[in-house]
Formats: structure tokens, sequence, C-alpha cells
């Protein structure tokens, strides 16, 4: 751990190393407590129809 001012560790490096213990190497959260709940069904279904009809990533025909 690099040292700051002769025996006291930089802080700024102490707070990044905890933040980086947080998530694994992909960025995926690795502490259940900091992960968004699930969405519900209506909300999820609702945001996907959205993303289809303003970025015209239209579902296939069938």
């Amino acid at each position: 751990m690099p040292y700051w001012g002769g025996a006291l560790r930089n802080p700024a490096a102490v707070l990044a190393g905890a933040l980086a213990t947080l998530v694994d190497s992909r960025g995926r959260i690795l502490v259940d407590g900091l992960r968004p709940p699930v969405l519900p069904e209506p909300v999820a279904a609702a945001l996907a129809d959205l993303m289809h009809t303003c970025w015209g990533r239209w579902p296939a025909k069938g």
C-alpha cells in the first residue's frame, strides 16, 4: 500500500482498494446488498417496448 506523508497511508488509495473489492474483473457487483432490485414484469415490458420504439430495434415478425 502506498504511503502518504511518511507513516500514513494515502486515504484515496485505501478507498480505491476497498471499492475495487465490490466488483469482479468484469464489473459485476459482488455484494448482494448493492445489487438493484429485479424489475417487475410490467416495467421490464414497458422498457423493452421503449427500446424497440425509440431505437428502431423492432422484434422479428412471426
